[in-house]
C-alpha cells in the first residue's frame, strides 16, 4: 500500500514539473489545435520548442549554450560545436616525423618524443630513413621534441588550424601529415669571446668603438683598444617625458669589407645560427629606429627576438684587393634607450660571440669554452 501511494505522489510531482515547464511561468498560453502551447498577445517568452528540448539532451553546459543562440543558423552551430568537442575531446591523426640535419641528410636512431592530446605521448626512435609515424589524439596544437647525441635538441610545435584543415567523424582531414624536422648536427663547437653588456654612451649622436674582446668602450671612454664595432644612438625623448619618443642606433665599420648581415634565428634548435658566417653580402652600416606618439608605436625597428646579426669586422686586404684577414662573430640580442632632452646620453646592450681565430667563419660556440674567465659558466647568453 505505501508502495502504491509512493508511485502516486511521485507521478503527480512529475506531472506538476511538465506543466509547469510547458507553461513557462510568463505570459498566458492558448492551446492550439495540436495541443502545443503557444504565447498570446502581450508576452514576450519564445514558443516552446519541443526539437530544441531534444537536441540538447545529453549536451554539455557549454553546447546548450551553443544550441540555444538565437543568432546562429542550425549550419552554424553544429560547425561551433564540432570545433568545440574537438578542443575538449581532440581528434584523431597520424603524423610521419622525417628527420634531417642542416645539410639534408636523413637522420636515423634520433629519439622523437610527439606530445598528443591529455599527456599521451608516443616516442621513438627514426628508422635507417630518418621516419618515425605516430598516431594519437591533438586539439590543433602538438609539441614534438627531437634529438640525438652529436646533434643540437629541437623543439617543433605543428599548429592544424590553416583553412585546410578539418575534422570529419572524430579525424583530422588530411588525416596523416608528414612533419619535416631539422636536428643540426654538432660541427666543430670553438671557444669565443662571449659576453652580454650594458654601454653607456656620454654623449647622443656621437660615435663610439667596441672592443669585443674587452667588453668595453674603446679609450677615452672605456679600457678597450681596438674597435671592432661603432656604435652611434640619438634621438628624442621630450620633456615632461610621455609615450612620445624616437630612438635611433646605428652600427657601422669603417674599412672595406666589414660589414653586418641580418639573418633569422632557428628558434625551433638549441643552436640558433648558421654554423659558418656568409663569404660575401656584409653591409658596413645597419640601422634601427623605434618611433611612438602617446597613442600609437609608428615603427618599430629594432632587433626582434627572431633575428640576429652576422658580421665581420677587422678586416686586412691582400695585394689583390682581396680580403687577406679578418674576423667573424654574431649579436644575438640588442637593446637601445636614451636620456631625456634635458641630459646627454644614450644606452646600449649587446650579447655578442666573437671568434678570436683570424679567418675562421665557425660561429658553433662551446658553452664550456667561454674566452672571458668570468664568464665560463653560467648565464642565459650562453646558449650556442
Amino acid at each position: 500500500m505505501k508502495k502504491k501511494y509512493y508511485l502516486i505522489g511521485v507521478a503527480i510531482l512529475l506531472g506538476g514539473i511538465l506543466c509547469l515547464f510547458l507553461r513557462g511561468g510568463h505570459g498566458k498560453k492558448a492551446m492550439t489545435g495540436d495541443n502545443l502551447p503557444v504565447e498570446t498577445k502581450g508576452s514576450t517568452r519564445k514558443p516552446f520548442s519541443l526539437s530544441a528540448v531534444i537536441s540538447s539532451i545529453g549536451l554539455d553546459p557549454e553546447e546548450r549554450e551553443i544550441e540555444r543562440d538565437p543568432h546562429m543558423s542550425r549550419q552554424e552551430k553544429d560547425e561551433q560545436r564540432k570545433w568545440y568537442r574537438v578542443h575538449r575531446d581532440g581528434a584523431d591523426i597520424k603524423l610521419t616525423f622525417h628527420v634531417t640535419d642542416s645539410m639534408g641528410q636523413d637522420v636515423p636512431d634520433a629519439t622523437v618524443e610527439a606530445g598528443f592530446f591529455k599527456n599521451d605521448d608516443r616516442k621513438g626512435e627514426t628508422d635507417e630513413n630518418g621516419l618515425f609515424t605516430a598516431e594519437g589524439k591533438t586539439w590543433g596544437v602538438l609539441t614534438c621534441f627531437v634529438k640525438k647525441d652529436g646533434h643540437y635538441d629541437t623543439r617543433v610545435v605543428c599548429h592544424f588550424d590553416s583553412e585546410d584543415d578539418d575534422v570529419k567523424n572524430g579525424k583530422w582531414v588530411p588525416w596523416h601529415r608528414t612533419i619535416e624536422v631539422t636536428l643540426k648536427e654538432r660541427r666543430n663547437p670553438i671557444p669565443m669571446y662571449v659576453k652580454q653588456i650594458g654601454i653607456r654612451v656620454p654623449k647622443k649622436g656621437e660615435a663610439v668603438g667596441v672592443d669585443l674582446k674587452v667588453g668595453d668602450l674603446v679609450s677615452p671612454h672605456g679600457k678597450g683598444e681596438y674597435a671592432h664595432i661603432m656604435l652611434k644612438c640619438w634621438g628624442d625623448k621630450p620633456i615632461p617625458l610621455t609615450l612620445a619618443v624616437s630612438r635611433y642606433l646605428t652600427l657601422s665599420l669603417d674599412n672595406e669589407g666589414e660589414g653586418f648581415i641580418r639573418g633569422g634565428k632557428d628558434l625551433q634548435s638549441a643552436f640558433y645560427s648558421l654554423h659558418e658566417a656568409p663569404e660575401n653580402g656584409y653591409e658596413q652600416a645597419i640601422s634601427f629606429c623605434y618611433r611612438r606618439t602617446n597613442d600609437k608605436v609608428l615603427e618599430e625597428g629594432e632587433l626582434p627576438k627572431s633575428e640576429y646579426l652576422i658580421f665581420r669586422t677587422q678586416v686586412e686586404p691582400g695585394k689583390d684587393g682581396e680580403i687577406e684577414k679578418a674576423h667573424y662573430g654574431k649579436i644575438y640580442s640588442m637593446w637601445f634607450d636614451i636620456s631625456a632632452n634635458d641630459r646627454e646620453g644614450a644606452a646600449i646592450s649587446l650579447t655578442y660571440y666573437l671568434n678570436p681565430t683570424p679567418n675562421d667563419r665557425n660561429l658553433e660556440f662551446d658553452p664550456d669554452k667561454n674566452l672571458f674567465e668570468e664568464r665560463k659558466r653560467g648565464g642565459v647568453y650562453l646558449s650556442p
